[in-house]
Formats: structure tokens, C-alpha cells, sequence
């Protein structure tokens, strides 16, 4: 089954719309109820966010290695143990997320707040080539850990 909110997600970080449009756009998917705010710990926003980051690098990743090898099948268990390897790197970039979204001290912002301050952190979050340098630094800063 294909998931509407994967492709939409996928979209985000893939279209070259402007990151006001995009950040409306993520809102909805992890929020498409009404409700005036939006919480630090949503666990659909860190779901949402968890997903976004994690197509932009291990998905692009396999991506490029189907490409490269279409005769070799994929090895999804693989793929799995990078993403779990990659918890510190994910969790430091949700915390980046939260401070530049919420601000330091804030557990919770209108929805009006979050999605122009998301629109204000875009370039980061919405474009794929730099959310993948965000991951880099984020991976040199919190690395992966062995316990899976």
C-alpha cells in the first residue's frame, strides 16, 4: 500500500514550492485536526519529522544503490540497522528542530508560529542537500550507537 503522507512528505523535500507552502504542507500531515497549537511533543510531529529525515538520507541512500546495482536485489534489513544505528543523529536533529521551531524555552506555539517559523528554518529542514549537510553535522556531533 502506498502512503498518501509519504508522498506528500517525500514532496516537501523533493519540490522546488516555497517553504511557506511546504511548511503548511508537513503541518497538515501530522496535524490535520484543527487544533490552534501544536505541542513539542506531538508524537505525530516527531514521527513526521523522524520520517522526512530519514527518506532524505538512508532512503536516498538505498535510491542510489539500486541504481547503481538493479541486479542485486535489496537487502531492507540493512537499511533497517542504518536507520536504528542512526537514533543519536535523529534525536540531535529533532532537538535542533524543536529549538529553531519552538525556541529554546517554548513547549508549545500557535499553529500560525509554528508554520512561519518552520517556513523561516525551510532552507534547512525542506531542501534535500541541506538537509542532508544538517544530517552530516548532526552525525559529527551525536555519531550512531551499537545497541540495537
Amino acid at each position: 500500500m502506498i502512503s498518501v503522507d509519504a508522498l506528500i512528505l517525500l514532496g516537501c523535500i523533493q519540490c522546488s514550492g516555497e517553504d511557506s507552502e511546504k511548511a503548511e504542507v508537513f503541518h497538515r500531515v501530522f496535524s490535520p485536526e484543527m487544533d490552534p497549537n501544536v505541542n513539542v511533543n506531538d508524537k505525530d510531529l516527531q514521527t513526521t519529522l523522524f520520517f522526512m529525515i530519514s527518506t532524505a538520507t538512508v532512503l536516498e541512500e538505498m535510491i542510489r544503490d539500486i541504481c547503481r546495482h538493479p541486479t542485486m536485489g535489496v537487502n531492507f534489513y540493512a537499511y533497517q540497522q542504518k536507520i536504528r544505528r542512526y537514533k543519536p543523529t535523529y534525536d540531535g536533529m529533532m532537538e535542533d528542530f524543536v529549538d529553531s521551531v519552538f525556541g529554546e524555552y517554548l513547549n508549545k506555539v500557535s499553529k500560525k508560529t509554528f508554520i512561519e517559523n518552520l517556513a523561516y528554518q525551510g532552507w534547512k529542514y525542506f531542501h534535500l542537500a541541506n538537509l542532508n549537510a544538517l544530517f552530516s553535522l548532526m552525525h559529527e556531533k551525536y555519531g550512531t550507537t551499537t545497541a540495537l
